[in-house]
């Protein structure tokens, strides 16, 4: 949070200011989706803002590809990050050159998924993608500009209901629910 007031600050804008805000929906870490989740609703649901629908999020696969995408080219990409235990969370996506000149348009060409890292590289070959994202050949990190590419994908969310995707439950709560089912019985 005093990341997001300085940059307000900077800025010369107030949370009253604020039309929208966009938050990455994951997959990917537990506690970063949550901490980042928990900061965007607190800013939208502080009462000072005016629309009736202010939070919004993208995905933070689609994130990384269109942070990296002046480097990348037109082509097939698949965005991949970390999910622990050998697997990854992978998304197949694709940029195109718009007919209008424009900027490389973000286009998802299958829904994100968890897969043991081997299958992931797999899904590349197969489907001639080249793999980014943090730490990968294309090393590339969703960062927060890059929603300024991924408009038309943004999708506006119930600051009151929406969760993001967090690809897996915490393991402290993977703990939890095994100790539960071991105290409750079969």
């Amino acid at each position: 949070m005093p990341a997001v007031a300085q940059v307000l600050e900077a800025s010369g804008v107030g949370v009253a200011d604020l039309e929208r805000v966009v938050c990455g929906a994951g997959p990917g870490s537990f506690t970063s989706l949550r901490i980042a989740a928990a900061i965007a609703k607190g800013l939208t649901s502080a009462g000072v803002m005016t629309n009736r629908r202010p939070l919004a999020s993208v995905s933070s696969l689609l994130l990384i590809v269109a942070t990296a995408a002046d480097r990348l080219g037109v082509g097939r990409y698949l965005a991949m990050v970390d999910a622990l235990r050998g697997e990854c969370y992978a998304a197949l996506v694709e940029l195109a050159a718009p007919a209008d000149g424009a900027s490389l348009g973000v286009q998802p060409l299958a829904a994100w998924r968890r897969v043991p890292e081997v299958e992931a590289a797999q899904w590349a070959r197969d489907a001639g993608a080249m793999i980014v994202g943090p730490g990968r050949a294309i090393d590339a990190w969703p960062e927060a500009w890059g929603v300024t590419r991924l408009w038309p994908l943004v999708v506006e969310a119930d600051p009151t209901s929406w969760e993001p995707e967090y690809g897996r439950l915490a393991e402290a709560q993977v703990r939890r629910n095994i100790a539960n089912s071991a105290r409750d019985g079969p």
